[in-house]
């Protein structure tokens, strides 16, 4: 009789991961097995490990990174807090700058103030005669002025500059303007470059002491106003007489009758900006733009002009030097070369000499008979000696080669030529080992003359 057996499976685990199978027999007849995996275990147990620490490593290197993001933005914020610090110390000590010399400039007086530029025609409807260049200030402007004592100067005039740095000048009408703003006639919006309707536009505006003007120079845009206009100078003081104030730089509309006509000023005296206001103003008239544009263009016509001269001077000039060049050249190499003939031509006249010695010195009886020769050459001059009828042919070339001396700057005695007679006609070539007998001279004279090649 068996006792049952008990049995621990693979799903009956220990907490370390082990699977113990184990097998028991009655009276311990049976051997007890047990088979623990410990290879899967650790296996097992070692990619755990693993997954936990690559996870902290990841959470420590995204923690890195936020620091480091933090950090980042911290720096910049830091840096931008910096900028703006020194930007708003240089602002600060940019203003207190220019209100010092504001307050030196302008005796003892300084404002400054960003304002709304608007359109005011307050001035025009009050029937202001100097209403050109009248403005409204806020009722703050006034109190700043006033505590100022800013009347002990006279006339409140102000500075008017628009963002893209156009100026001009213009004196206080009221304080009526509504806070943040300042009123401008439409000459002086024209002046800032303004326009008169849409979004208003912030102009800087800014307390100055003006001096009395004593001259002034306009230029007129067209040069229609100097033919259109019979009395400049009237039109010129009725029009001086709406405004208050002047501006280099200022572009002022004068109407004659139906027409317009734009002036600019272009100096003032005694500074760049001058008060109107009970003076005796001696204005200039210049030409006009168009007439300095139109004589400007023909200069530069002029200029263009004497620019083309001088660059077709200057090529001829090289043209010349490069053809005196070529030509000292070409004359340098024909003087070589004519040197170089006239070298080849005196070794050979030498060594024509010393043939014929040698031909002269062999017995005379081995010779035969005497010919007596007479050659003429080119230049009319002879060559002439006795010969023997033995004697080769070629001893005549020698001898024009030999006695022959060409003039100065004549063409020289050619390496190929020919000797020829007229009576009867025969022409003899330079051939060796022909004598004089062979070739037919045989008479005790002979007269020859040199027959030089036809140039082709």
């Amino acid at each position: 009789m068996h006792t049952p057996s008990a049995a621990l499976h693979k799903s009956d685990l220990d907490s370390g991961g082990f699977a113990v199978r184990g097998f028991w027999k009655a009276g311990g007849v049976e051997a007890v097995a047990m088979d623990i995996d410990f290879d899967v275990a650790a296996r097992k147990f070692e990619k755990e490990q693993l997954a936990r620490r690559k996870k902290e490593e990841q959470k420590r290197t995204q923690l890195a990174a936020e620091r480091a993001r933090t950090q980042a933005l911290q720096r910049r914020w830091a840096q931008e807090a910096e900028r703006r610090r020194l930007d708003e110390a240089r602002r600060a000590e940019e203003a207190a700058r220019e209100r010092e010399a504001d307050l030196e400039r302008n005796r003892g007086v300084a404002y400054s103030a960003r304002l709304r530029a608007e359109l005011s025609l307050a001035g025009e409807m009050k029937g202001i005669v100097r209403r050109a260049d009248k403005l409204t200030l806020p009722p703050s402007a006034q109190l700043a002025l006033m505590e100022q004592q800013a009347t002990k100067n006279g006339q409140l005039f102000f500075e008017l500059r628009g963002a893209d740095g156009a100026r001009t000048h213009g004196s206080i009408l009221d304080f009526t303007a509504r806070e943040g703003t300042v009123g401008l006639p439409p000459d002086v919006m024209r002046c800032l470059s303004l326009p008169a309707e849409g979004s208003p536009a912030e102009v800087s505006v800014r307390y100055r002491f003006l001096k009395k003007g004593t001259s002034a120079k306009v230029q007129p845009e067209l040069s229609a106003f100097q033919a259109d206009v019979s009395d400049i100078k009237a039109l010129l003081e009725s029009e001086l007489m709406l405004r208050t104030t002047l501006t280099e730089g200022d572009r002022i509309i004068v109407r004659s009758g139906e027409e317009s006509y734009v002036l600019r000023v272009v100096e003032l005296l005694p500074e760049p900006a001058v008060s109107l206001i009970d003076t005796d103003l001696e204005v200039d008239l210049l030409p006009s733009v168009q007439a300095e544009e139109a004589a400007a263009a023909e200069e530069e016509a002029r200029r263009r002009l004497e620019e083309m001269r001088r660059q077709a001077a200057e090529q001829q000039r090289l043209e010349e030097e490069a053809a005196a060049a070529a030509a000292a050249t070409e004359a340098q190499r024909a003087a070589e070369e004519a040197a170089a003939k006239l070298s080849r031509r005196e070794r050979r006249r030498e060594l024509a000499c010393e043939q014929l010695r040698q031909l002269g010195g062999a017995a005379e009886e081995s010779r035969g008979s005497a010919v007596s020769v007479a050659i003429r050459c080119p230049d009319g001059s002879r060559c002439t000696a006795t010969f023997r009828t033995a004697d080769p042919l070629a001893a005549l070339f020698l001898l024009v080669e030999a006695q022959w001396k060409e003039a100065d700057g004549a063409e020289l005695l050619p390496e190929v030529f020919e000797l020829a007679s007229s009576f009867p006609r025969r022409v003899f070539n330079r051939v060796d080992g022909v004598s004089l007998a062979e070739s037919g001279l045989t008479a005790a004279q002979e007269a020859l003359f040199v027959q030089l090649p036809a140039v082709s």
